[in-house]
C-alpha cells in the first residue's frame, strides 16, 4: 500500500498528495526543494529539527494538546517506507539513513521543554 500524502517528516496525513514542491500542512517541509537543496540527510535533520523547536504546526507551538496526540501522528511515520518515496532519485540517493522510527527521547525532552 503507498501512502503519499503522509509525510515523511513529522507523519501527518496531508490533504493532497506529496510530490515535488509540496509543503508539509504541518511541518512546512517542501518535497523536492528542502529534500535536495539542504544536504543528504535532509529528512531527518529537519525532523530533529522540528521536534526540539517544540513540533510547530505551521510555524506554531501549542497545535498538540497531548503527547498522546503527537506520538499517533508520528505513528503514520511506520506506514511508509523510504523505497516508496515519491522522488526515487531523492530516496536513494540523498536520504540512506531515513528511518520510521523517532528518537523517544528527543521527544520526552522537546515536550516537556515547550509544553
Amino acid at each position: 500500500m503507498e501512502f503519499y500524502n503522509i509525510c515523511y517528516i513529522c507523519g501527518y496525513i496531508n490533504p493532497e498528495k506529496l510530490v515535488d514542491y509540496s509543503i508539509c500542512k504541518c511541518c512546512l517541509y517542501q518535497y523536492g526543494i528542502d529534500d535536495t537543496v539542504y544536504g543528504h540527510e535532509s529528512l531527518m535533520e529537519y525532523r530533529n529539527g522540528w521536534i526540539k523547536e517544540g513540533f510547530p504546526f505551521k510555524g506554531i507551538l501549542g497545535y498538540f494538546k497531548s503527547i498522546d496526540k503527537l506520538l499517533l501522528q508520528l505513528d503514520n511515520l511506520k506506514k511508509l517506507e523510504i523505497s516508496n518515496y515519491h522522488s526515487l532519485f531523492t530516496a536513494h540517493q540523498v536520504n540512506k539513513k531515513w528511518t520510521n522510527e523517532v528518537n523517544q527521547d528527543l521527544i520526552r525532552n522537546s515536550w516537556d521543554k515547550y509544553y
